[in-house]
């Protein structure tokens, strides 16, 4: 006899000891499918968090090796159509790079700037501004070079609260500290920086360069040899290994050193003459050259003019800069000065005393110099 078999629903299956339904199979196979979408989805995330973080990790390494090299500053010139930077200033302070221009009331001074690609560059001291030519390549890189100076020593001598030379130069007490403290002046005359930016500054007038000239606190060598104004001549002394005359008639007296009262005088009975430096003076570092003098002749109807500037010779009437200045039997004394800013090569000082008298009339015209002064 055959057991009868007993057939499940078409919905139905056996499972162990109990069924399970259609609809069941059906969710576990739903279960099963979405767990490995999941998987999927979760490892596409991770791939491409991988990917990203890997790209974020080399931009950032590459972006700290630039910083490491270079510190720059990114400018646009509209002309050019490219995306990238079309110029980059790189800027450096005592020969390290930094992250900006050092502001113009800051304690730096500009001192040179090169570019690549054959742009051609200028930088503006008193605007503070960079200009560049010939700019023809996206990506030109300017390095502008700037230095420290002195500053910080220099206000830490006279106890000055100033933070940068502008600060400096508009408080009166602190140049006055300046010119009579010993160790601030030669401060100045060794830091050529510090210096420049002093006297380039619009408070530096002709009073307060007087200042630094009658200043008794370092040597007038020290301040000659540092660019500081100074006296060429004073009281017998000279920086410029003394003078000689360019005689013009045989009769014409030498120049020569008194003693007694330190004064040079050139005494000459020809038509004129002139008193030259045996040596050349530098002259770049000054605006105003400036001699005090008197005049006096035996002959009361004599006049004649004095000439005071600066020569690439000693010649006895070349000048390259020069000023004159009319005396006469009855002058006592003045004071010449002559503008020498715009020459800024060594010269050599000279003096051209002239007279109108005639070459056979007996006379003698004695020149007193007592001072010359560069300032």
């Amino acid at each position: 006899m055959k057991r009868k078999r007993n057939i499940l629903p078409t919905s139905q299956v056996r499972l162990g000891g109990g069924t399970l339904s259609k609809g069941t199979s059906e969710g576990l196979e739903r279960f099963h499918k979405s767990k490995k979408h999941k998987r999927i989805v979760i490892g596409s995330i991770i791939g491409i968090l991988v990917v990203i973080g890997s790209i974020v990790l080399y931009k950032s390494y590459a972006l700290y090796k630039e910083e490491k090299i270079f510190n720059v500053i990114q400018g646009q010139v509209p002309e050019f159509k490219k995306n990238t930077s079309d110029v980059i200033i790189a800027a450096l302070i005592d020969g390290e790079f930094t992250n900006k221009i050092p502001l113009k009331e800051e304690p730096y001074v500009f001192e040179s700037i090169e570019c690549s690609h054959g742009a051609e560059a200028s930088w503006n001291n008193d605007t503070w501004s960079l200009s560049i030519n010939n700019l023809t390549i996206s990506g030109t890189t300017c390095t502008l070079h700037f230095a420290r100076y002195g500053f910080e020593e220099l206000v830490a001598s006279i106890k000055s609260n100033a933070t940068n030379v502008q600060e400096l130069m508009s408080n009166a007490t602190d140049i006055d500290n300046i010119v009579k403290t010993e160790e601030a002046m030669k401060i100045i005359a060794e830091q050529e920086n510090l210096r420049k930016a002093i006297q380039s500054n619009e408070k530096y007038t002709t009073e307060v360069a007087k200042k630094f000239l009658n200043s008794t606190v370092i040597t007038e060598e020290e301040k000659y040899n540092g660019g500081l104004p100074c006296y060429l001549f004073k009281d017998g002394k000279d920086l410029v290994g003394g003078f000689s005359m360019q005689r013009t008639t045989d009769n014409a007296t030498g120049a020569a050193l008194n003693g007694n009262d330190y004064h040079m005088y050139a005494s000459f009975a020809g038509n004129y003459v002139t008193i030259s430096s045996n040596n050349k003076i530098t002259t770049q570092n000054y605006s105003i050259l400036e001699i005090y003098s008197t005049h006096s002749t035996n002959l009361e109807r004599l006049t004649g003019t004095t000439t005071l500037g600066i020569a690439s010779d000693q010649s006895i009437s070349s000048f390259l800069v020069s000023n004159s200045e009319t005396f006469a039997y009855t002058s006592a004394s003045s004071t010449l000065k002559t503008n020498i800013s715009s020459y800024t090569a060594p010269s050599y000082l000279k003096v051209k005393v002239l007279h109108n008298g005639t070459s056979n009339t007996m006379f003698t015209v004695t020149v007193n110099i007592s001072t010359i002064a560069v300032y």
